[in-house]
């Protein structure tokens, strides 16, 4: 079994429990006298994809989504023997979908540059074979070694990819957003040179910013959370006329705002925060 491939999925699980439940399917799995160790490894394993489904999408935060309703009303037409119940219950893949990118349609996020069609059908796939091995049946068994591992390596490698596609979607609408992150940062800063910049000298003027790095801290199911960090260069002057004097000075700064999911880069409850505290030292 790869040390690196657990170890990786070890530090992005969410909690202690789902770390539990991930150990005890490794330790079944290293018993070689445990004929079906491949089968209790996968009930384990089934479990901690629920946990972590579940954690990730909660029901209440799906059915807020603006796509449920479209795919709740889709599921009636095609099985008109669904219950109520059944059709306000959130399915699997509509759960992967939340998780991957909260509100926001597949057409928007395809839009972005993300395709989710690979990222959800690896780990649904990968909970069906779950679902099989865990039913013990003579011809679920496994013997051979290199099959076993085999196995346990393509599930374990399916929970590591979704996790990176999390990632990957919410990297590509960072990606998307830089233009209006930048005008934004440029307003919010020109602005905070009216407060906590202007007091550095008798005439702040602002620069521009760097944009350093642009994180979508979370999606849900109706904003998409942002931080951004960098720096912001401002020029400091002194005085007036011929006794004037002017100085360059750079600080970090942290925007924190939100958008709705259906338009990525009109942003919202902004907050700036300027670290100014290398100008006192």
């Amino acid at each position: 079994m790869h040390e690196e491939l657990i170890e990786a999925l070890r530090g992005r699980l969410p909690d202690e429990f789902s770390t539990a439940l991930l150990d005890g399917a490794i330790r079944v799995l290293a018993d070689p006298a445990n004929r079906i160790r491949l089968n209790q490894f996968a009930g384990s394993m089934r479990e901690l994809y629920t946990y972590i489904l579940h954690g990730l999408a909660p029901d209440d935060n799906v059915r807020r989504c603006p796509w449920f309703a479209e795919q709740r009303d889709a599921r009636a037409r095609q099985d008109r023997n669904l219950t109520e119940a059944e059709l306000n219950r959130p399915t699997r893949r509509q759960r992967a979908m939340y998780a991957l990118q909260g509100g926001i349609t597949d057409a928007q996020i395809v839009a972005y540059g993300f395709e989710p069609d690979d990222a959800r059908s690896e780990f649904l796939d990968a909970i069906d074979e779950l679902n099989r091995l865990t039913h013990v049946r003579p011809e679920a068994i496994f013997d051979d070694l290199d099959e076993v591992a085999r196995r346990a390596t393509e599930i374990l490698e399916a929970l590591k990819n979704f996790y990176q596609a999390l990632d990957h979607c919410r990297e590509s609408i960072s990606e998307t957003i830089i233009d209006a992150v930048r005008e934004t940062a440029f307003g919010e800063l020109t602005r905070e040179a009216i407060g906590e910049l202007d007091i550095l000298s008798q005439h702040t003027f602002v620069e521009g910013p760097t944009i350093d790095q642009i994180r979508v801290l979370g999606i849900d199911a109706d904003k998409i959370y942002y931080v951004i960090t960098g720096e912001v260069e401002v020029t400091l002057n002194y005085g007036s006329g011929e006794d004037g004097v002017s100085m360059n000075d750079a600080f970090p700064f942290e925007l924190t705002m939100e958008a709705p999911v259906a338009e990525s880069d009109k942003f919202e409850n902004i907050v700036c925060q300027v670290d100014t505290g290398s100008f006192y030292e």
